[in-house]
């Protein structure tokens, strides 16, 4: 508003004391009468549900005084992030995940849902940052006399609010491309571990806010594994605001 006095501002019938101006702009460039003045209202004075503004412009001079008034209302989107109930869901490697695979050389590729590891033999408690972690170790159907080395795992998550944060673990001997909506976000990454006593690193990765598309995602691990360690581990941490239920 542009007035040459003073206006008391109630909300809700109380006034809204100890607030600060902040000058926007001007009308007439120079003339500070004609000021144009913003101001904020923290969120703790406001009530749910319906909230009364009102504004009155008391004139103390004998003559009439011309008012420039308008107003326009903003949320603090930071503010409001901050209160924003949030849900993290975890997607754990199991037998639900696909895989697809050759079974030989000689032969097509194949599609099918992976196989629990049998022959993984690296124990959770073994995994550094995935000690704790639900997911079971895959892979694809094999036999001792006869390895299958390279196979691509995938599953896919649905994104149904604001993403707001989300990584993952995962353990892939021997090395692993990872490819998020058809887009490789990590190449040729190494298993790392020490053999005695077994100590293995799980790698992680943090999703960045413009990998992750509202709806479905599909995330892809393309793993090549020459080891002993007959499978694949993954744990996909996704956290996003809390659907409202009605």
């Amino acid at each position: 508003f542009v007035y040459p006095g003073t206006a008391e501002i109630l909300l809700n019938g109380n006034p809204v004391q100890n607030i600060a101006y902040v000058p926007v702009d001007t009308l007439v460039t120079g003339k500070l009468v004609t000021t144009r003045f913003s101001l904020s209202v923290p969120g703790d004075r406001m009530v749910e549900g319906k909230n009364q503004i009102e504004l009155k412009f008391v004139n103390n001079l004998s003559e009439t005084q011309k008012i420039h008034f308008a107003m326009q209302m903003a949320s603090d989107k930071l503010a409001l992030k901050s209160v924003v109930p949030l849900e993290t869901v975890v997607y754990n490697t199991d037998d639900r995940w696909k895989t697809t695979f050759k079974p030989a050389e000689d032969q097509e590729q194949v599609q099918s849902n992976a196989v629990l590891a049998a022959n993984f033999k690296i124990p959770n408690a073994s995994i550094m940052d995935m000690e704790e972690t639900q997911a079971k170790a895959i892979w694809v159907p094999e036999t001792e006399d006869i390895r299958i080395n390279d196979a691509v795992f995938e599953m896919e998550f649905v994104v149904d609010s604001e993403f707001r944060s989300g990584h993952m673990f995962f353990v892939a001997p021997d090395d692993a491309t990872v490819l998020l909506n058809d887009v490789a976000i990590i190449e040729d990454n190494f298993f790392d571990y020490d053999p005695e006593p077994l100590t293995v690193y799980a790698s992680r990765y943090d999703f960045l806010a413009d990998q992750i598309k509202p709806g479905k995602n599909t995330i892809k691990f393309i793993v090549s594994n020459k080891t002993d360690f007959r499978g694949f581990l993954a744990e996909i941490s996704i956290t996003k605001t809390q659907k409202e239920v009605n």
